[in-house]
């Protein structure tokens, strides 16, 4: 087992504790990566270098995936829409379940608003489906 020697003065014991607290937990992190301890005597350099930068990876693509998915949970936490917008509004999608509603066709709905008949078709049947005119822009959810 080979030892890193690090030099620092910190400028308070706090900041000293805290400094060994995140040294310890970066060490189980790539132990725990590398699946046992890095062994230096006796080993080639480029291989554990190899090892050791790939563990360095690892841990930075778990680190940035933990933070996309906090940011994800924050901005769903404070109400903001994620993912693409809605082609078509509430307002369009109740016009077009009260056009067909009062027996206009597909195609006479399709003119009216410049949406392919087939796309009013879908809108309708999603709209039904669900009973709000704000579901009939979400794809694959059905009730």
């Amino acid at each position: 087992m080979s030892t890193l020697l690090l030099v620092f003065v910190p400028s308070s014991k706090a900041k000293a504790e805290a400094v060994l607290v995140q040294l310890e937990a970066f060490a189980s992190a790539i132990s725990c990566v590398l699946d046992g301890p890095l062994e230096l005597e006796g080993a080639i350099p480029s291989r554990e270098a190899e090892r050791l930068a790939k563990a360095a990876e690892a841990l930075e693509r778990a680190a940035q995936s933990a933070r996309v998915r906090e940011g994800l949970a924050r901005a769903r936490a404070a109400g903001r829409r994620l993912g693409r917008p809605p082609k078509y509004s509430p307002e369009i999608c109740a016009r077009i379940a009260s056009d067909r509603d009062c027996g206009a066709s597909w195609g006479v709905i399709g003119k009216r608003y410049g949406i392919p008949r087939s796309s009013v078709r879908s809108l309708y049947i999603k709209i039904r489906r669900a009973g709000d005119t704000h579901i009939a822009n979400r794809k694959g959810r059905r009730s």
